[in-house]
């Protein structure tokens, strides 16, 4: 319960630096240590307590490296200079309607805006958007460690 606590409280802001939390990394190490305690005292539960630790452990994990920026700089920066000369070089286009050469960038321009948005927003996983981590899961779980 002290890992939900604390994760809730804190840790999603050090995750969100990709850095590791001081007292998570603590209440890891308590947690390792009460679960030798139990497999010396109770050896029939051990590889029970085992599996779930390593569970817990691997949850981490995958919580970790999803919460960390998958695109590279390079590749954003390349991202974005390609849809604004996208959108800058389209105007050049020779289409002898006025309208429709004004149609045709516009919808050029927000052809790229959106994808531009959408690599954005799934580039920080923890950052408010459409597709972001929240800790409602870990609270909805402590809520019902506690009932």
């Amino acid at each position: 319960m002290n890992y939900l606590r604390v994760m809730i409280k804190e840790g999603w802001q050090f995750s969100e630096r990709g850095v590791r939390s001081p007292e998570i990394e603590n209440i890891f190490n308590e947690l390792s240590s009460t679960i030798y305690d139990i497999a010396s005292t109770a050896p029939q539960i051990a590889t029970i307590t085992f599996a779930l630790f390593s569970r817990i452990i691997d949850s981490r994990s995958h919580r970790l490296l999803h919460s960390a920026e998958h695109v590279p700089d390079l590749l954003n920066h390349t991202l974005r200079f390609g849809a604004f000369l996208l959108i800058g070089l389209s105007m050049f286009i020779a289409i002898t309607n006025i309208w429709l050469a004004y149609l045709f960038t516009i919808s050029i321009a927000c052809l790229a805006y959106s994808v531009f948005l959408v690599l954005y927003d799934l580039n920080k996983p923890l950052e408010p958007g459409d597709w972001h981590i929240t800790t409602k899961d870990y609270e909805e779980l402590l809520a019902r460690i506690t009932q």
